[in-house]
């Protein structure tokens, strides 16, 4: 897939496609520094949690810079990672769904962005078609359970999942946007991301927190 700010083969071909994915480095280290300062033990997939998405931010400006098949290997791994290991610790430790059925919806979720892949166009939306998963697993799993378990951000979870939206828009018109506005749109899916990965890592530490208390 070609990017409206891709000037060429260059390493820098996408200097703020590959500069904005620092956010998503910030975003890992803010949420490791608050956990240390309220001086509490976080569960193991917390903290994993944390590690995937600074290396969502490595492996996109990897992707972004060298543009090669192990870079873009690179660059979905940790997305698809953090994704299956959010869905999986939000249902166990925060909606208190048995590990069964949690692994079941886990199954499920793999099944969708299987089908996803293999039914529908991969150029879909520019390709953000391959997302409507993890948007489905948002709005439905996590934000309506989130309500009905009447969780005290399940507000944030919903106001996340419209941010996702605004931020899937903006990957989808990157390049139908090129020749008003040469830069592009991908840079906002970086910034939109790294803010909602903030808000949803936040949610699932405040629930975790609480379910101690």
């Amino acid at each position: 897939m070609e990017y409206c700010e891709r000037l060429g083969n260059g390493f820098w071909a996408e200097p703020i496609n590959a500069l904005t994915n620092a956010a998503f480095v910030v975003a890992a280290v803010l949420l490791f520094c608050r956990s240390r300062r309220q001086a509490k033990a976080m569960h193991w997939d917390i903290y994993a949690l944390m590690f995937l998405l600074a290396c969502i931010g490595v492996g996109s400006f990897l992707w972004h810079t060298f543009a090669t098949p192990w870079t873009e290997l690179a660059d979905k791994l940790p997305i698809f990672a953090f994704m299956f290991l959010y869905l999986f610790s939000c249902m166990v430790r925060a909606l208190h769904v048995s590990w069964y059925w949690s692994l079941s919806c886990l199954a499920v979720f793999v099944f969708l962005n299987v089908a996803v892949k293999q039914w529908l166009p991969a150029d879909l939306l520019n390709g953000s078609i391959m997302y409507l998963p993890a948007l489905l697993a948002l709005l439905l799993l996590l934000g309506l359970a989130s309500f009905w378990q009447r969780l005290s951000g399940a507000k944030m979870m919903l106001g996340v999942t419209g941010l996702f939206c605004i931020s899937v828009t903006f990957r989808s018109v990157d390049q139908f946007v090129c020749d008003s506005f040469p830069l592009g749109t991908h840079f906002l899916w970086h910034l939109l991301n790294a803010l909602m990965l903030y808000w949803l890592m936040k949610v699932l530490s405040q629930s975790v927190q609480i379910a101690k208390n």
